[in-house]
């Protein structure tokens, strides 16, 4: 909620500039991702981290919950769909996702390929 508030805050020039900005990295975007399928890479950079030391600790919180979205807001900027799907995690360890990013407008595409890695990691 914070966050989404902090939005009211941003003037309508302001925010009409940043999508003029903008429109040249989607192209660019688009360009550098005509030739690929679909990207892959870790969902979130680290592990889960223990929720009761960030419910203390608004600033902990924050910086944690910065990390974890470091890797999908990127992509939410660009308008491009993504989904996450469980890695196989190693014994002991605590499981991670492979997000895999696809074309604006196909997501259906996207969902093709997620279901050929779920079927290649033997998931499905």
């Amino acid at each position: 909620l914070s966050r989404i508030a902090r939005g009211q805050s941003i003037p309508a020039a302001s925010y009409i500039a940043m999508l003029q900005q903008r429109a040249p990295l989607l192209a660019q975007f688009n360009a550098a991702m005509a030739d690929v399928d679909a990207l892959l890479l870790p969902t979130v950079p680290a592990t889960a981290p223990a929720i009761a030391p960030l419910l203390a600790d608004d600033a902990a919180f924050f910086a944690a919950n910065a990390l974890m979205l470091r890797n999908t807001s990127v992509f939410n900027f660009y308008d491009l769909p993504a989904l996450s799907i469980p890695a196989p995690a190693l014994a002991g360890e605590l499981p991670v996702g492979l997000m895999l990013v696809g074309h604006r407008m196909r997501d259906r595409s996207l969902l093709a390929v997620g279901v050929a890695v779920e079927q290649a990691l033997g998931q499905r």
